[in-house]
């Protein structure tokens, strides 16, 4: 209950959702042999924030985590 209430707790997993952002941007310029990110299928955007829920208020502070170069997040596995 409350865990995610304290600020320091959401700075530290937002510090690490980042650093998670940074290596997969890097594995996009400098993939390993057998790991792709294989593009997904275009869409239409979705609209609006609908069906989204708001259950924290927002830390103007702090920015949400954001890729830099992966224009999809689909790592599979590919053949040598």
């Amino acid at each position: 209950m409350n865990f995610f209430a304290n600020d320091g707790r959401v700075r530290r997993i937002v510090a690490m959702s980042k650093g998670f952002c940074r290596l997969l941007d890097w594995l996009q310029k400098d993939p390993f042999e057998n790991l792709r990110n294989f593009p997904l299928q275009k869409d239409e955007p979705v609209k609006g924030i609908g069906g989204v829920y708001i259950v924290q208020e927002a830390l103007p502070d702090i920015g949400p985590p954001k890729f830099s170069l992966v224009p999809s997040f689909n790592y599979e596995a590919a053949a040598a």
